[in-house]
């Protein structure tokens, strides 16, 4: 019983480091292609084996957000729904 908090924490600490690898994926993903902008679907489509569904690439996106890699952006359509743009920092392709 006194271990279980123990692996809870070190569970939590373990699925950190998998969100970091994923981020540290579609960064290089980024970076391979010299994509300025792109989508999340295209994202997700491209890596495919990796992000098996939507949530897990959403917390690779917001992982990049903090750390000022990349910037959402909604574009509104003159028809249709707004499309949100995933615009990346020239400091990541060109470094």
């Amino acid at each position: 019983r006194l271990l279980i908090p123990h692996c809870q924490a070190a569970f939590g600490l373990l699925g950190a480091d998998v969100i970091e690898a994923d981020a540290l994926v579609l960064m290089r993903w980024i970076r391979f292609g010299k994509r300025e902008e792109f989508t999340q679907r295209e994202a997700h489509n491209a890596l495919q084996y990796r992000f098996k569904n939507a949530d897990k690439i959403k917390k690779a996106l917001d992982s990049l957000t903090i750390g000022n890699c990349i910037r959402l952006e909604t574009r509104k359509p003159t028809t249709g729904r707004p499309q949100t743009v995933i615009r990346v920092n020239p400091g990541l392709l060109y470094s």
